[in-house]
């Protein structure tokens, strides 16, 4: 119920992108909410031969929309400590500095179709590992910027599908 909601909730940090949330809490859970017609909630199954290992044997269609704040699974007791979010996309940040992306992202037409949707946070290597920030201001509608603060630190740029179309 609004902004006393997630008051409530010991909030590390908050994203928000074009009609969604993202809360990191205290006891170390993502939740996310609103619309996910890219994948942005990050609320997607598994893949395959993941369900097959946890014997999972029903997918429950993909949720479009919700107003309630949901665990994102993929990244649960990770302790994110900072989230970014644009109009179809969202990042994440863990204590062990691993970068996640999912929803409407990708970077450039090279590699194994990065402008796909993603329904679930998914690795960033280029970045994990090499003290990744996201600067509050660290994105946009169509883009994000992932700064990288070693010596060889790259930049990552994320676009959204249709920003990459254009």
């Amino acid at each position: 119920k609004g902004p006393e909601a997630v008051k409530a909730m010991a909030c590390v940090t908050v994203a928000c992108g074009g009609h969604h949330t993202l809360v990191a809490r205290a006891d170390r859970k993502v939740l996310s909410c609103g619309l996910n017609d890219r994948g942005q909630l990050g609320l997607g199954p598994p893949p395959p031969a993941e369900r097959e290992a946890l014997g999972i044997t029903k997918v429950e269609p993909r949720v479009d929309e919700t107003h309630t704040f949901t665990e994102v699974p993929r990244l649960s007791n990770l302790g994110t400590q900072r989230l970014g979010a644009g109009l179809k996309w969202s990042l994440a940040v863990t204590a062990s500095e691993v970068v996640y992306q999912w929803g409407c992202v990708g970077g450039s037409k090279g590699g194994s179709d990065p402008l796909k949707a993603k329904p679930r946070p998914e690795e960033v290597p280029v970045l994990s590992g090499r003290n990744p920030m996201l600067p509050s201001s660290s994105g946009g509608a169509r883009h994000a910027l992932v700064a990288t603060f070693d010596v060889h630190g790259p930049l990552l740029l994320v676009l959204d599908r249709y920003a990459a179309e254009e």
